[in-house]
Order: C-alpha cells, then sequence, then structure tokens
C-alpha cells in the first residue's frame, strides 16, 4: 500500500516557494538542501539502493 500523499506537503511547498524568491534562479543543490532538510525535520529515512552520481 502507497501511504505517498497526492499533493507536495504544505511546509515544503511554502519552502520551494521561498526560492523562487531569490535574486538568482535556485541551483539543483539549493533546491535538494531544501528537500533535504523538510526530511530530516521530519523523521524520513532513506531507503536502501538509492542511486547516486556515478564517479568522475
Amino acid at each position: 500500500m502507497n501511504k505517498w500523499p497526492n499533493s507536495i506537503p504544505h511546509d515544503l511547498d511554502a519552502a520551494l516557494d521561498e526560492l523562487d524568491c531569490w535574486r538568482t534562479t535556485p541551483a539543483n543543490s539549493d533546491i535538494w538542501s531544501t528537500v533535504l532538510d523538510w526530511l530530516q525535520k521530519h523523521g524520513v529515512e532513506a531507503p536502501e539502493g538509492l542511486p547516486t552520481r556515478p564517479k568522475a
């Protein structure tokens, strides 16, 4: 059974909206940092086996 919500949680949506107010376009790392902060704040554990960037 899938327990993921059908839409983005309100507090995460608000945090991402704040990035839109920046003078410059947020980088992917800025967006990831916001999402990671939200995940950690809510105690969401990372699943095993997530893909990572290949080493150069």
